[in-house]
């Protein structure tokens, strides 16, 4: 049990139950009142919590981090883009919300346009940056006033509009009495807004120009009047072909550009360039010293810190210094048919099947055909850069799947398969026998359950952290050989899939994956080499599948 013992004067106390920890450790988490939200309720403070993680306080099957992590994290922070049009903004709030979210913190992204959409459809972009006209002043104060309104409700009771108002063509809602005042109209009507689930936020991140001084004093004062932090993420760039993907980016997903032809698009683009370069002001460490912020310098090539501090701070710039925006594919795959794959057995090291031979085969055959693959032959070294690296997972069957590449294998410890604990080597039916209770717990909440003495999914997405972070960072094509439950958490980061839903990934055995990037996310591309398996399937779980190829999948 937890229990939240609040002392009125000094403190208050989360404190873990014997049972769930070794009798040698007590675990007694301090935390000064001060910092525990004042709307929490007597009943918040009053709540004792059955569950095994803190995150398990939202009955309602969400992973987000609770408010009482909040006090432990810090303040609600606020990150605000800062850049000139086709800079790379949307899409580093979009990695960024991607990232903060696989490490279950609370975040959305806040899309400035999205408002102007919704309250004058009709009206240029660029009115928000330099009102044209007296009457245009009040439309942009009211997209700021409707966006600090929708941060603080974020903030305070974790709502957020389905579809998180961003500009990658994805409805949404917003202030229906507002919208109707400008002559807009909701996408959704008023009644029937769903919203996600209700854990207060932890970072909003702000997606818009920003590109003027007064701007951002006006959200300094904003996050002051809140106690919110505040911090700027600033993309410079001068690389033409970074410039032209980002530009091809924003022709494809932005709605301001939809239907419309290229040379349309172009020009459209140049005029609303130039409304915001004749105003821009970039971040200044003299006028400006008081303020937090990363300047990114063409996508990564450089970067300068200035007042970062923090936990989140920190992880945000950790995060984001890895980061690069070329556009070379992943190809992910699972080891080739085991004998345990055909026996239902969970996991074990045992050695490849004769089909899994057959497919080990055809799998090297297609990769050592590759373009990269032949590059890197050519210049001889696997170092980071243009060419191909190969991952492996330390067991034997992934080993043998990759033994025939011409390529340096890369093992990696946290590529192995989920710990099954005391259940490793035995069956499923074994399972459901002799531990019905346990078989029950794991169909309840596949994510979270944990096999005794062993992992869970929530388990292996924080120890695939280093993988991840190493795609993020490394500018050659990866080829990675895997397991299940490995290749079902990298796809669900790449391809923004839910905790809800990641345990369900349907990644078949001799199934290989292209990863692709794309402006806003990545694209999946199963390649079939057609060699055949004899994998045991769980029958009670069939029905669950969801693939990685569609939509995602509703699992709430």
């Amino acid at each position: 049990m937890f229990d939240l013992d609040g002392d009125a004067a000094n403190s208050a106390q989360v404190v873990s139950s014997p049972s769930r920890f070794p009798d040698s450790v007590t675990t007694c988490l301090t935390i000064p009142s001060h910092l525990i939200n004042s709307q929490g309720t007597e009943k918040d403070r009053q709540t004792s919590y059955n569950a095994a993680f803190l995150t398990d306080i939202d009955s309602n099957n969400s992973y987000s981090v609770p408010w009482l992590l909040n006090a432990v994290r810090g303040k609600p922070l606020l990150v605000s883009l800062v850049g000139l049009p086709g800079r790379g903004k949307t899409i580093i709030a979009h990695k960024l919300h991607r990232f903060l979210l696989w490490n279950k913190i609370r975040c959305e992204v806040f899309h400035l346009s999205y408002y102007r959409r919704q309250m004058a459809p009709d009206f240029p972009e660029h009115v928000i940056n330099q009102p044209l006209k007296s009457n245009e002043e009040p439309l942009r104060a009211e997209c700021f006033k409707m966006l600090f309104e929708d941060i603080d409700l974020f903030f305070s009771e974790g709502l957020k509009h389905v579809a998180c108002m961003n500009d990658t063509g994805i409805a949404g809602g917003s202030s229906t009495s507002t919208l109707k005042e400008f002559g807009g109209k909701t996408s959704v009507g008023s009644e029937d807004m769903p919203f996600l689930q209700q854990v207060r936020g932890n970072v909003a991140i702000f997606d818009f120009a920003n590109s003027r001084k007064s701007y951002r004093r006006e959200l300094v004062e904003f996050c002051h009047s809140r106690d919110y932090d505040l911090c700027f993420l600033e993309s410079i760039t001068d690389d033409l072909n970074l410039i032209q993907l980002y530009i091809a980016g924003i022709e494809q997903s932005n709605p301001d550009y939809l239907n419309m032809s290229r040379e349309a698009a172009v020009v459209k683009f140049e005029n609303h360039f130039r409304d915001y370069a004749d105003s821009y002001e970039q971040l200044d460490e003299q006028s400006e010293n008081d303020l937090a912020f990363l300047k990114i310098f063409d996508g990564g090539v450089r970067f300068r810190v200035h007042n970062m501090n923090g936990y989140m701070q920190s992880k945000m710039v950790y995060y984001l210094m890895s980061l690069h925006f070329a556009r070379q594919p992943i190809y992910i795959t699972r080891h080739g048919e085991a004998l345990n794959n055909t026996l239902g057995i969970v996991g074990g090291d045992s050695e490849l099947t004769a089909r899994g031979v057959k497919y080990a085969d055809a799998f090297a055959d297609f990769i050592n055909n590759l373009p990269e693959m032949k590059q890197f032959q050519e210049s001889g070294s696997c170092c980071d850069g243009p060419g191909l690296q190969v991952w492996a997972s330390v067991l034997k069957r992934a080993q043998q799947t990759a033994a025939r590449l011409k390529s340096p294998v890369l093992c990696w410890n946290a590529l192995r398969e989920l710990d099954a604990g005391v259940f490793d080597g035995k069956t499923y039916d074994f399972i459901e026998a002799k531990f019905p209770q346990e078989a029950a717990n794991r169909r309840f909440d596949k994510f979270k359950y944990r096999y005794p003495d062993g992992e869970s999914y929530d388990d292996l997405v924080t120890r695939l952290e280093p993988v991840i972070m190493e795609l993020e960072r490394t500018r050659s094509t990866i080829v990675i050989v895997c397991h299940q439950a490995v290749m079902r958490c990298l796809m669900a980061y790449l391809l923004n899939r839910s905790f809800d839903e990641l345990p369900y990934l349907d990644v078949p055995l001799h199934h290989l994956f292209k990863i692709t990037p794309t402006a806003y996310g990545y694209e999946a591309e199963d390649i079939n080499l057609n060699v055949p398996s004899n994998e045991y399937t769980n029958s009670r779980e069939r029905r669950k599948k969801s693939s990685v190829l569609g939509k995602p999948a509703n699992f709430l």
